[in-house]
């Protein structure tokens, strides 16, 4: 059979070097940021829905703040990729599983991350590889499931973080809710601040008490199209902002 694909490694951020598919969803800004928001309130053992290439759980093993982190991958294709970048990286926190989210097992963890599929199904222009589509477009899971299968790995006051589209927060939100994971904080991203957000994280705790933290706007890039004090925090420490959440 004749392989329609091509493999390409890049550095990216905090030296690691992940090789990525043509036919996958290549690596973004979003997974550095929500990496930069686990990494600075996460700790302990955790996982990662929707793991693609692995690089979330690569960037948080490297931070070396957790002590443990499954890489969930529904899709087959992608799991010798995720085994192929732990290996070049010499990272051994990071395990590679094939599951469904909805049918993930494992129980008690200390805190979920996830950069879900933010389209709802049939909606938008699809792309040429069926494998991209899965990776934008809630054809396998809506934001619900992703949602109920993070409480249910949760220990009581384990953590989620996620990102996701600023125009369906409302679900995001209410899928936690639903699920008995509290809001605790909420930070909208900008890519300059003359645009609306691009991106919003929101991170909570299972069974916590009500209260949310809203926090400034973390703008990416100044008018000049040169990086912001926020963008080198993430990008070169792969941590928020320390003022970030302060009044």
């Amino acid at each position: 059979m004749n392989k329609c694909y091509t493999e390409k490694t890049i550095e990216i951020n905090l030296n690691i070097k992940l090789t990525q598919r043509s036919d996958m969803l290549s690596f973004g800004s979003d997974a550095v940021l929500i990496s930069a928001f686990a990494a600075s309130f996460g700790k302990g053992r955790g996982a990662d829905f929707g793991a693609g290439s692995g690089v979330i759980s690569l960037l948080l093993a490297k931070k070396n703040h957790i002590t443990g982190i499954e890489a969930v991958e529904r899709n087959e294709l992608l799991i010798p990729l995720i085994e192929k970048n732990i290996l070049q990286n010499g990272i051994d926190k990071v395990k590679p599983v094939l599951s469904d989210v909805r049918e993930y097992g494992e129980r008690g963890l200390d805190f979920i991350v996830s950069n879900p599929p933010y389209l709802p199904k049939g909606s938008g222009i699809e792309n040429l590889f069926s494998n991209n589509n899965d990776a934008r477009r809630e054809n396998n899971g809506t934001i619900s499931d992703f949602v109920s299968s993070a409480s249910k790995a949760l220990k009581q006051g384990g953590q989620f973080f996620c990102i996701y589209r600023p125009e369906r927060l409302c679900d995001l939100i209410f899928a936690m809710k639903s699920n008995k994971i509290e809001p605790k904080r909420i930070i909208n991203v900008y890519h300059t601040v003359q645009r609306p957000p691009c991106l919003v994280m929101v991170g909570g705790v299972k069974t916590g008490k009500s209260g949310v933290k809203i926090s400034r706007p973390l703008v990416l890039f100044n008018n000049d199209g040169t990086r912001t004090g926020d963008s080198d925090s993430v990008n070169n420490n792969l941590m928020l902002p320390e003022d970030i959440f302060k009044n």
